[in-house]
Formats: C-alpha cells, sequence, structure tokens
C-alpha cells in the first residue's frame, strides 16, 4: 500500500480558500441578480465567489503528489503589526486625512521586520500617497481629503 504525499500547507490554504468562495457565493444570492442588460448587486459578489472557489480548487489539486515543507512558526510580531497598520488607515482616513493614513499604514507596517531605514520608509509613504490621491482623487473623483488637522 502506499501512501500518498500532500502539502500540507497548500491544501490548507485551498480549502480556506474554496470555503471563502462558498461564504461569498452564498452571501451574493440574498441580492438581486438583475437581467443581463441591467446586471444587479448580486452578480459580482457571486462570479466573484465562483472565482475563489474554482481557484482554492487549482490550489488544492496542485497539493497533491508533492512532499510538504515544514509548517513556519507562527510569527505573532508580524500578525500585530499587519492589523496595527489597517486599524490605524481605518482610524485616521476619515479624521486626518488620506495622507496620514497611509504613512501610517506603511511606517506600522514596516516594523514587521526588524532594520527598516527611515528615508526610505518616507520616500516609500510619499509616493503611496501620491499615487493614491491621482488614483481616487484626481482620477476617480472621490471626496476624500488630503491632510486634515483633527484637533
Amino acid at each position: 500500500m502506499s501512501q500518498r504525499r500532500y502539502d500540507s500547507v497548500d491544501a490548507i490554504g485551498g480549502l480556506i480558500t474554496i470555503t471563502l468562495g462558498l461564504v461569498a457565493a452564498y452571501i451574493s444570492l440574498g441580492y438581486s441578480m438583475g437581467s443581463v442588460v441591467a446586471i444587479g448587486p448580486g452578480i459580482f459578489p457571486l462570479i466573484l465567489g465562483v472565482l475563489l472557489v474554482l481557484l482554492g480548487a487549482g490550489i488544492l489539486m496542485s497539493a497533491w503528489g508533492r512532499e510538504s515543507e515544514a509548517v513556519p512558526p507562527l510569527n505573532l510580531r508580524v500578525i500585530a503589526c499587519v492589523l496595527a497598520s489597517i486599524t490605524a488607515f481605518g482610524l485616521l482616513i476619515g479624521t486626518a486625512g488620506l495622507v496620514p493614513a497611509i504613512m501610517a499604514c506603511v511606517i506600522l507596517s514596516r516594523l514587521a521586520e526588524p532594520g527598516s531605514r527611515t528615508v526610505p520608509l518616507v520616500v516609500l509613504g510619499l509616493a503611496l500617497s501620491l499615487l493614491c490621491w491621482l488614483v481616487f482623487v484626481v482620477g476617480l473623483g472621490l471626496p476624500l481629503r488630503i491632510l486634515e488637522w483633527p484637533f
């Protein structure tokens, strides 16, 4: 009897992706689908859910037949920095504006890996702020505040 080999990390990732796709597709069924001429708000999440299920199935199928690598240990510093970055962005975008929110996001995300240099970090934050301003404010016309003193 031969032993089946599979990559457990990819298998778990595939199952998670399939589950997220099924949940998105199920939730989208509560929205109107509309018609071919005038599609409703449920079509886009349904298509994304189906694509996630197909992608997850591909990941799951590719996991079989190859040896699993050792599961890396959970790095709590990375998780805490990324969650802090997302939280800071959400709290600052409405009160302080786009530039401070992006700068806080970049700085807190970069703290996940030790040894960050200040000048490239500031340049990255300013470049991302400029890019977001060009895309969302200038290009799409969204009414985002760029810089506002909240006090």
